[in-house]
C-alpha cells in the first residue's frame, strides 16, 4: 500500500515536470490539469482519500479557467471589430477640414496656414517663432496679450517666403515654462492604413502624415 502511494508521488512529479513543455494556452493547461486530477484519483491513498469537496473545487477551477479563456477570445474579437470600425470611420474624413495637434508644417511658398495655441494661463506676451530645419528662427509673429484658452494665428507662407519644413515654438511671459499645445488646420487628402497594424495615419495638406488620434477638431 505504501508502495502505491510512493508511485503516485513519482508519477505526479513526472507529469508536473512536463507542464513546462505543454502549450501555454488555457486549452493546454486544462488538458494537463485533467491528467493530473485523474492521476490523483488513480493513485490516491485509499486510507486517506481526498474529499468530494476537493474534487468539486478543482473542477470549479477548471471551469473558471475555460470561462476566462472564452472571455479572452470575446475581447479579442471585439477589439478586431472596433479596429475595423475605426478604420472605416477614419476613411470618411477624406476631404474634411480638421485641426490636428502638431508643431510642424510644410509650406510650399504659398498659401495661408491657420492654427491655434492652447494657453494654460494668461500671458502678456504671446509670440509664434518659426524655426527652419536647422533650428534657426526665421520669422516671428507677435500675437499680443491673451488670456487662457485657444489663441488663433495665421502664417502667410508667400508673404514670409516659407518653403520647406518648419517648426513653431510659442514664447510666453518669463516664468511660464510649459509648452502650449499647438494645432494646425488643413484638409485631409488621404488615410494611410499601415500593414504592421500600427495607428492609422491621416495625410493633411501642407502638414504631412500624422496619427489619426492627433485630430483635435473636424469642421
Amino acid at each position: 500500500m505504501i508502495s502505491t502511494v510512493g508511485n503516485y508521488a513519482t508519477d505526479v512529479s513526472q507529469q508536473q515536470s512536463g507542464v513546462v513543455a505543454q502549450n501555454s494556452t488555457a486549452s493546454g493547461v486544462q488538458d494537463m490539469f485533467m491528467k493530473l486530477m485523474v492521476a490523483s484519483m488513480q493513485y490516491q491513498d485509499p486510507l486517506d482519500p481526498q474529499s468530494s469537496s476537493e474534487w468539486v473545487a478543482q473542477m470549479s477551477q477548471m471551469a473558471m479557467m475555460e470561462s476566462n479563456e472564452n472571455l479572452v477570445h470575446i475581447s479579442q474579437a471585439n477589439q478586431v471589430m472596433l479596429d475595423n470600425l475605426q478604420v472605416l470611420s477614419t476613411t470618411t474624413l477624406v476631404g474634411k477640414t480638421v485641426d490636428i495637434r502638431t508643431d510642424t508644417f510644410k509650406p510650399d511658398g504659398e498659401g495661408v496656414y491657420k492654427g491655434s495655441v492652447d494657453l494654460q494661463a494668461s500671458s502678456n506676451t504671446v509670440t509664434i517663432e518659426i524655426l527652419d530645419e536647422t533650428g534657426e528662427v526665421v520669422k516671428s509673429i507677435p500675437l499680443g496679450a491673451n488670456g487662457a484658452g485657444s489663441v488663433d494665428f495665421e502664417i502667410d507662407a508667400e508673404d514670409l517666403e516659407l518653403d520647406g519644413t518648419y517648426t513653431i515654438e510659442v514664447r510666453l511671459d518669463e516664468g511660464q515654462n510649459y509648452k502650449p499645445e499647438t494645432y494646425f488646420q488643413g484638409e485631409i487628402e488621404s488615410v494611410v492604413i499601415p500593414a504592421d497594424g500600427t495607428a492609422v495615419m491621416v495625410d493633411v495638406a501642407g502638414i504631412g502624415k500624422l496619427p489619426f488620434y492627433e485630430l483635435h477638431k473636424i469642421s
